[in-house]
């Protein structure tokens, strides 16, 4: 019983976060057009809370994707302990003032390929917020 009150729990709070974010981008952005300026799909090896590191700054240690199984065979991790990471920087022009503006999207999932330099795609910008812009 007491599993399901948790269960329950979680749904509801996420059905709530769902429901904030959602208001939030109804009453403060406007859908708009944005441009790939550039785009880059990295690697990193981690299982749990163990990671491939950079020696000398000992944060993630991002890689190419050719190169990311040999290093985490190296170093005892399964190919399945590799993850992607995407980097995207884009411009849009701000509803606010007209400008253009640049920002950045990073997400851990698989490889987009839409992540192309010069593709046109829709973000959302701030209605009073100049250059502040969201993916989702």
């Amino acid at each position: 019983m007491l599993r399901l009150k948790v269960y329950a729990g979680m749904i509801i709070a996420g059905t709530v976060a769902y429901g904030a974010s959602e208001a939030d981008k109804k009453m403060h952005y406007v859908e708009t057009d944005a441009v790939v300026k550039s785009a880059k799909i990295e690697c990193y090896v981690e299982h749990g809370k163990k990671y491939l590191a950079e020696k000398a700054t000992d944060k993630m240690a991002y890689m190419d994707c050719d190169m990311a199984p040999m290093a985490a065979e190296a170093f005892g991790y399964a190919k399945s302990d590799i993850h992607h990471r995407n980097t995207m920087t884009y411009s849009f022009k701000s509803p606010v003032d007209g400008k253009t503006y640049t920002d950045n999207y990073d997400t851990k999932s698989e490889p987009l390929a839409s992540l192309a330099s010069g593709k046109h795609f829709k973000i959302f910008a701030h209605k009073s917020e100049a250059g502040k812009s969201r993916i989702n």
